[in-house]
Formats: C-alpha cells, sequence, structure tokens
C-alpha cells in the first residue's frame, strides 16, 4: 500500500522529474501535461486516503507489473485513437496516461519505487468513515402533496440531528407558486435551535435565490447545474451552458458573504425528456465547475435511471477533473438501484451521500422519477459506517409516514433492522 512516507517522496520525485525536463533540451510540453496531471493524482489520493489510496496503489502497482512493460500494456491504443473509438483529450485516457507517468518516475527513480509496493490483506487500511446528507425536509418533501406545517418540518431536522445526521439540507429557495411546500424556508431555518456541530444547507436555482438564502442563517448554499438543454428549460429556465454561468455567480456570491457553496450537477445520467446523458457532456460540465472552486460537487441521478457500472465509470471520469475538490452523490430509487448506486459510488472513493429518510422525495419537474435513496437503507448496506443510530432513522421514517399520509418507501422501515441473539 502507498505510506505516507513513501507516497510523499513519490510526489516530489515527480516535482524534481518536471524541474529535469524544464532543464532539459527541448522538453516535450504533451508529458510535462502528463505529469503534473499525476502529480495532482497523487495529491488527491493522499488527501482521500483509506480505501480510494488503497485502490490507486493496486492500479499503480498494476502499472508496474510485467517488469514495466508499458508497450504491452498500451497496445492497441494508439490504432483505438486513429480509428476514432477514443479521443486523445478523453478523461479516462489521460487519466491512464498520468499513472503511467508516476509508474515510469518509480521506475526511472529506484529509491522511490518502494512506495507502490503491492496492498497486502493484513496491511490494508481501514475503510473511511462515510458522510451522508439528509435531504428529507428539501428534496423528501418537495414533491410531496401533504404540505408539512413549519413545526412539523423543524420537528423533521431535529429527529434527523438527533440520530447523529451532521450535514442537512434544510429548505429550497425557489418559487413558492412551483414547490409550495417549500413556501415556508425562512420560517423553517428561524426557527431551528443553535446546532453548533451541524452545517445546514439552503438549495438555489439562481442568484435571487441565493440572494434569499443569505438573508437567513443557513450554513451553505447548494447550487443546481443541468446536464441536459431540456431538463434545464422546465426545471430553472436555464441551459446547459446558462446553468453553469449561474453557479459561476452564485458560488463568487457565497464566497464575497462568507458562505460555504456546492454545486451538484442534475440528471447526469438520463433526462425524462431527452434520454441517457452523454458521459463526456458530465466531465465537461465538472471540469467547467471546478475552476470556480465549490466546497464540492455532486452527481445526481434525479430520475433514478442509473445502474452501478454507469456509477462506477462516470465518477473515474470526472474524478481527473476535480483535483481535490470532493465528490458528492444523490441517488433516486425509482428502478431499485438506489442502494446499490450508493454502494458503488463509495468503492470508487466518495465519501458523501445525499439520502432522505424513509425514501421520500421525488422531482416536480422529472415524470415518474420516484423518492430519494433512503438514508436508513444506505446506512444499513454501509453497515453503519456513516456511524448514524439506525434504530432512531427507522423510528422518524414511520413519524414521517404518519405526517404525510403514506408509507415509508423504505426497505427498513418495513422490514426493520436484523438482530440476531
Amino acid at each position: 500500500m502507498i505510506r505516507q512516507p513513501g507516497a510523499a517522496e513519490l510526489v516530489q520525485a515527480v516535482i524534481g522529474w518536471l524541474s529535469d525536463q524544464k532543464a532539459a533540451t527541448a522538453p516535450s510540453p504533451y508529458m510535462v501535461r502528463v505529469a503534473i496531471n499525476a502529480l495532482s493524482i497523487v495529491q488527491r489520493e493522499l488527501e482521500l486516503g483509506g480505501t480510494a489510496e488503497a485502490e490507486a496503489t493496486r492500479r499503480l502497482a498494476g502499472l508496474l507489473g510485467g517488469g514495466g512493460d508499458f508497450s504491452a500494456l498500451n497496445a492497441g491504443l494508439v490504432e483505438r485513437i486513429r480509428a476514432g473509438a477514443i479521443a486523445p483529450d478523453d478523461p479516462a485516457l489521460l487519466d491512464h496516461l498520468s499513472r503511467t507517468a508516476l509508474a515510469m518516475i518509480a521506475i526511472d527513480q529506484p529509491r522511490y519505487r518502494h512506495a507502490l509496493a503491492a496492498p497486502t490483506a493484513d496491511v490494508m487500511p481501514p475503510s473511511r468513515p462515510v458522510t451522508l446528507v439528509e435531504v428529507s425536509p428539501r428534496d423528501g418533501l418537495q414533491n410531496e402533496k401533504t404540505i408539512l406545517p413549519t413545526a412539523a418540518k423543524v420537528e423533521l431536522i431535529a429527529r434527523a440531528v438527533a440520530a447523529g445526521v451532521k450535514r442537512i439540507e434544510v429548505a429550497s429557495f425557489v418559487h413558492p407558486d412551483k414547490v409550495p411546500q417549500m413556501a415556508d424556508a425562512e420560517a423553517v431555518i428561524a426557527a431551528l435551535p443553535r446546532m453548533p456541530d451541524v452545517e445546514t444547507i439552503g438549495l438555489v436555482l439562481n442568484k435571487r435565490g441565493a440572494l434569499r438564502a443569505l438573508e437567513t442563517a443557513v450554513d451553505e448554499i447548494g447550487m443546481v447545474c443541468v446536464a441536459s438543454d431540456a431538463f434545464g428549460q422546465r426545471n430553472q429556465g436555464q441551459t446547459i451552458e446558462q446553468s453553469v454561468a449561474a453557479a459561476a455567480d452564485v458560488l463568487r456570491l457565497a464566497r464575497d458573504n462568507g458562505r460555504s457553496a456546492q454545486v451538484t450537477v442534475a440528471v447526469a445520467f438520463g433526462c425524462p425528456f431527452a434520454g441517457r446523458t452523454e458521459p463526456l457532456r458530465v466531465v465537461d460540465i465538472v471540469r467547467q465547475l471546478a475552476a470556480f472552486g465549490p466546497r464540492e460537487i455532486a452527481l445526481a441521478d434525479t430520475i433514478g435511471i442509473a445502474r452501478p457500472a454507469e456509477v462506477t465509470a462516470l465518477i473515474e471520469r470526472v474524478q481527473a477533473e476535480v483535483g481535490a475538490i470532493p465528490l458528492r452523490v444523490h441517488f433516486h430509487d425509482t428502478r431499485g438501484t438506489g442502494v446499490a448506486n450508493a454502494v458503488a459510488a463509495i468503492a470508487a472513493g466518495v465519501r458523501t451521500v445525499d439520502a432522505a429518510i424513509g425514501g421520500t422525495g421525488g422531482c416536480p419537474f422529472a415524470p415518474g422519477a420516484a423518492g430519494n435513496v433512503a438514508s436508513e437503507d444506505v446506512v444499513y448496506a454501509t453497515d453503519c459506517a456513516t456511524g448514524l443510530d439506525l434504530a432512531a432513522l427507522i423510528d422518524t421514517a414511520g413519524w414521517l409516514s404518519q405526517q404525510l399520509g403514506k408509507p415509508p418507501a423504505s426497505a427498513l422501515a418495513h422490514a426493520g433492522d436484523f438482530k440476531f441473539s
């Protein structure tokens, strides 16, 4: 596995190699670009640590297999590029070249090669904790026909916090005619007790919503971008390009006012009006958003069509674009894959997952979309890596179903936890 001292030395090796290249005659700009990308990947993996670090080590060790036979490793790659099967600037290709460059540096400088020793089971690091962002007070309620009173929303938030939730989406600042459930956003936030260890999030779709949010005590602003023009026009009256520009304005506004802000890419896997979303389009959007410096970037399966393999593939593609910016995921359980997708995202290195107590939710602008992946189901599936109180979440799911006059959608709310003694 990559041990911290060895990995730190490897980073220094990359820096030294870059210096040598700059001093050499006619250095290759392309290889310098690859090495810079390699350095950013190493830095990000060091910051992630844990499971992501071990996985990165395994992949790098794989590159060193066969005595560093890169000719065999890259067999057919040039032909694929020439045939148009893969673009020269494809993020997956650049990621592959970056990791290859790292391995080449380790081979060229043997004193650093120990940092890439293959991992063994007895030294694998423990899994890092998973942060669950509770979204039931906002995304969970926004599409419900039963309008909960402000006091009930405040109690829902209090129950989630009592279960151990540390980040919670409490409201959205949108037009009340479009989302009546959120008409009391300011009142909900004003009624919340002081919660020093909890971060509250207010969702916005534009600068106007952000200005409203900044008038409240909400800790963080969550902005939404779209990966589909058709969805964007119906959801927030914006094209992809306009939503990215709006995100830049909101992030700048939040920063100027001392607030944290993050961005979610809606319909990152598919749109109810335009079909499947092209992964390269999502990669391009993420690349633009990363340049604005958000706290994190989320990939949202707004209509619940993603499958685990697609989740893994998209995360791998976008990770090369975000640098040190963390990724978050947001899944809906329309086709029963929400929990599996959350587990796949965590296995791919994501450590922050949105979920809603009871599996409540849906999108008023996405026909047929079911509720969010349920908080209690995610907690159970991840073996309580979130640190949340599963019994309290299940109890709250039952309470919330009574408030809404409908049964909860989650499996755990029906089956309960499994305890055998």
